[in-house]
């Protein structure tokens, strides 16, 4: 009878499918009508999800809205959010590597204009920025005038506030995202440059509610799979 319950419980295990939220972060994470793609999901995909197999354990992306991501982490419904900064405020456990790194800069069809003169940078300009997620001091601490929008399909909806004279200049932490934007939206994206806000990449982790079982598993595998992927500009 106790092994019975044995392998009833190990059966339960594995069965379980231990979710991990992600958001739109395309090129590396592309959600389109609720299907994941690019390149981190290809490897969280091919390589995570069969090393965690052999451990007994299932493994899934699924994308959600950034706040909603955060409060299905503190409520203990994803085992952890794929892609996220440290914040020594909130105590999580973080995976011990980083998944990758943001490179934080200001797109703009008018980008010598709003940043040409040093002592007033950005004063006035009105910039676009994820909803739930704060762009870095360069910006965060001027006098320019953020305006929060929903992170599902970013790239997309700045450039349309672009266009339309909404916004002056779209914050994003990962330019080649806007040169994903301009392959499938080469009309939005016309004369639209970048530029790095800060020469420090902002490293992105796992974060997890605690230290679990899952936690200590997905860093071993991590070591493994993260050597794989490989990132543009």
């Amino acid at each position: 009878m106790s092994l019975f319950i044995l392998m009833f419980l190990q059966f339960n295990i594995m069965a379980k499918n231990h979710v991990f939220a992600v958001i739109d972060a395309s090129p590396y994470v592309i959600v389109e009508e609720s299907k994941l793609s690019g390149v981190v999901v290809d490897n969280f995909n091919n390589c995570i999800v069969p090393l965690m197999n052999k451990k007994g354990l299932k493994v899934e992306l699924r994308s959600y809205p950034f706040k909603r991501a955060i409060n299905y982490l503190k409520k203990g419904e994803v085992e952890g959010i794929y892609l996220y900064i440290k914040d020594r405020s909130l105590k999580y456990a973080y995976s011990t590597k980083s998944v990758f790194s943001l490179k934080p800069s200001i797109c703009s069809d008018q980008l010598e204009k709003i940043t040409s003169k040093k002592t007033s940078q950005y004063e006035g300009v009105r910039f676009s920025h994820f909803h739930g997620e704060y762009p870095v001091k360069e910006l965060f601490n001027s006098k320019a005038k953020p305006l929060s929008i929903s992170s599902d399909n970013y790239a997309y909806q700045a450039l349309r506030m672009l266009k339309a004279n909404r916004i002056n200049a779209i914050y994003h932490p990962l330019p080649a995202a806007m040169e994903y934007e301009k392959k499938k939206h080469d009309d939005l994206y016309y004369d639209v440059k970048c530029k790095r806000l800060t020469n420090k990449d902002i490293p992105l982790h796992v974060a997890f509610q605690k230290q679990t079982k899952i936690y200590k598993q997905m860093n071993s595998v991590l070591d493994k799979c993260l050597p794989k992927i490989t990132f543009g500009k």
